[in-house]
């Protein structure tokens, strides 16, 4: 290789790299604004802190015709049992940062990981 082809390389590699850091810190909203929203049937059921207290915490959700059950980790919040048929909530990844969200749609259940602070960054612009 050549002096120049090993400048251009470490120029690629520096503007790559200063793309991608942004990708790489972690979420503006702290875990002190961080909450979990249980919401059945479009209304919001329960709203659970996310915080030390919470950690281990098994929570029965009634939903519209059955039953599921959430449980809150350190790692994430996940869907750990339901009653109905298909299952796929069960096999959601653990949710953990904001917006993010489990749904089970036979029981009309969402779970979702919302902020206290309003981010006023956009994510999708639709005309």
């Amino acid at each position: 290789m050549k002096k120049k082809d090993l400048i251009v390389i470490a120029i690629v590699l520096l503007v790559a790299l200063g793309v991608g850091i942004p990708f790489m810190m972690p979420t503006k909203s702290k875990a002190a604004d961080k909450y979990i929203s249980i919401q059945v049937n479009g209304k919001e059921t329960q709203h659970i802190n996310w915080d030390k207290n919470s950690f281990g915490k098994k929570i029965k959700i009634e939903g519209v015709g059955g039953t599921n059950y959430v449980k809150i980790t350190e790692e994430g919040v996940s869907m750990i049992e339901a009653d109905c048929p298909d299952q796929i909530c069960i096999n959601m990844a653990p949710i953990k940062d904001t917006g993010e969200m489990i749904v089970c749609l036979p029981h009309r259940v969402i779970v979702e990981i919302k902020s206290e602070t309003a981010d006023d960054d956009l994510d999708v612009m639709l005309r």
